[in-house]
Order: structure tokens, then sequence, then C-alpha cells
């Protein structure tokens, strides 16, 4: 080990204690969203249910709360009830992630018996036209509200994810009030990532300007009062939860510390979670990141509502622990629907040039 990763254990960030884990136990899906950012053509091995039950002792081992079970289409996996009933008996609250395109009355009702934290269901528009062609499933509005008030009159917790997509942005607000008539909460992303491998394909899918400047005028909870400035992140805040409070099992067993970057810390099926959790290379390097050793972005007025990613930062722009472009345009679009005038120093749109890749060096 390096003296470096031997200084970060010696902080005791080696034995930081994950919140989370985040199961995805198959690609495969009954949808076909331009958006997604996973690579479907791609055959792997899956982890069978006696391996998955292995992850979650492990993780029970490390002080692990949450469970996230997704795909892909999670109850696609012929292990999902498996893996489900296994979570809840070692007593992990249990968030699923669905399109809800498989939510009949058989799937709610044995849903409603794990007692789920969340089931959390992507919907993208009222329109049905709209909805269904994300999907590129025809009917699937229909069939997605229909399970969903099957989930709430089951008194499941649910939760709508909509992604700002070109096309569907504007319709937020009826989202919201779907979201508000189910009492569901709900979710709104204006990012929509690259793909893991790092592909920009779903990036055409983001919303345009003027509806995403919209929203944060109108739906955006985070707004701050009239002319207030968010105050920028701590310097020692963690740049996020990647590799400190969830980390990502794929299909394969191997481990990632996000669901938007292909980086592996290791496989389950080489070494148990708890090992690569404290002692993977990747892991530790990501761990000793805070907001103030990032280049650029640890002195930006902007940190406090930026919504800077790390796997973005890289992908798009060619460093991990360098400015994300789509962010610093994000926030850009926030101070224009608050109001607020850029501050002293930002960089001007489109003035970040692409650097050379730089994942951990």
């Amino acid at each position: 080990m390096t003296g470096s990763l031997a200084a970060i254990r010696a902080l005791g960030l080696a034995r930081a204690t994950p919140l989370s884990l985040h199961l995805e136990l198959t690609y495969r899906c009954n949808a076909r969203c331009e958006h997604c950012l996973q690579d479907r053509g791609v055959k792997h091995r899956e982890l069978d249910l006696g391996e998955w039950k292995a992850v979650l002792e492990s993780g029970r081992r490390l002080g692990v709360l949450f469970v996230s079970i997704s795909g892909g289409e999670a109850l696609l996996s012929p292990h999902f009830w498996g893996v489900a009933e296994h979570a809840r008996k070692l007593g992990y609250a249990v968030r699923v992630y669905s399109n809800g395109l498989r939510l009949d009355r058989p799937t709610v009702k044995r849903l409603a018996a794990l007692a789920p934290f969340a089931v959390e269901i992507s919907i993208f528009s009222l329109e049905s036209a709209r909805h269904d062609a994300v999907l590129r499933v025809p009917g699937s509005l229909s069939r997605t509200i229909r399970g969903l008030v099957m989930l709430r009159r089951a008194g499941v917790h649910t939760v709508l994810k909509c992604p700002l997509l070109a096309g569907t942005a504007g319709d937020h607000a009826r989202v919201r009030a779907l979201a508000n008539r189910l009492g569901s909460g709900i979710v709104f992303d204006p990012s929509i990532f690259t793909a893991m491998d790092g592909s920009s394909g779903p990036t055409r899918c983001r919303g345009d300007d003027h509806a995403l400047e919209a929203f944060f005028a109108e739906g955006d909870m985070n707004r701050p009062a009239s002319g207030v400035r968010p105050p920028p992140r701590a310097m020692d805040s963690a740049t996020c939860g990647m590799a400190r409070t969830f980390a990502v099992i794929g299909p394969d067993g191997e481990v990632r510390p996000c669901v938007a970057m292909e980086l592996s810390a290791g496989n389950v099926r080489d070494a148990p979670l708890e090992q690569v959790w404290r002692e993977s290379p990747v892991m530790l390097r990501l761990r000793s990141r805070t907001h103030g050793t990032l280049s650029t972005c640890g002195s930006c007025e902007r940190s406090g509502y930026c919504d800077r990613c790390s796997a973005l930062a890289l992908h798009e722009d060619g460093d991990l622990d360098g400015p994300s472009s789509r962010a610093c345009h994000i926030a850009e679009l926030r101070e224009k629907a608050w109001g607020l005038p850029p501050p002293p120093g930002a960089p001007p749109p489109g003035g970040r040039p692409r650097k050379a890749l730089r994942v951990l060096g």
C-alpha cells in the first residue's frame, strides 16, 4: 500500500460506514428508454441468489441500513423476490426502483407484504404520447399509473421520479400535481447522465434550457428567498456520497462507487464486500476527496447551488476532480431563474476547455 493510502487509513476513512447499497440485479429491461445510461447489449453472468444473499449479509456486518433494488427492471430478475425478502429478513429498509410496467395485482400485493421503505416509479409526463415515447412502450403511462394507484391503496409509500427530458420537461407541474394527489414523494432530475461507458448518447435527451429555467423558477423546492445567494459549500464537505455513504453492486458482482461510473473497486466474487469497501484503493482514494480538494470548484461561489457530479465531470470534461460543464450550466440557469447575477470570477458560459481524461491520478 502506498504512503498516501496508508495516510487515508490513518484518518479512519477506511472504516467509513456505508448507509446504503444499490443492487442492480439485472440489466434486462422491458422498456427502451433512449436516455438510459446502461449498456444493455453487454451480456453479464449475473449473480445467483446465494451470491446476492452473501452481499446482503456482508452489508449488515458493515452496518448498512438501506438497500435499493434496481435494474434494468428489477422485477424482471428471477432473484428479485428472494433478494427483497432476504433483505427485509435481515432488517434492511428496502427501496424498489421500477418503471411500473409489471405492477399487476399479485405483484402489488406481494410488494405490500414486504413493507418497503418506498417503491420509486418513473413518470415522465402525464401526456400518454410523451410518456410512452420515452419508454417506447405503447400504453405504458396508463399501466404505470394503474400500478401506482394500487400501491397507494395497499399502503405502500411511493416516489415519482421525473427526469427533465427533451419534450417532457415542461410537464413537471402536472407530474408534481399527480404526486400530491397520490400522497407520493417526487424527485426531479435536470442532469441526465452520460452512458456508463462515457458515450454521450443519453445527453441528447436533456431538456432544453427554456424548460429547465422555467422549472427552476416555478418548481424547484430549493429556490432561495428572492435575491439571496445560497452560501458556498464547506471546504471539508464530501464531494458526494460515492465511496462514503453508498456503494453499487452490478449484476456481475462488480462493486462501483457510483451508478453513473464504470469504475470497478473490486468484485464480490473475488472478495467479500467488507474487504472491497475497506481496502479497495479506488474506494480509499475517492473517500479522501473533499470539496476543498477539487480543482476550481472548491473556491467557486456557485457551489451552494451547483449539482456537480464527479461522474459527469469525468465523462464530459475529462477530469474526475475538475469542473463539470453540465453542472456549471445548470447553475447558470438557476441564476437566471432566481434573478441572481453571476458571482464575481465565475467562468463564462462555454469557456471550459476539455482536459485529458484523468480518473484517479
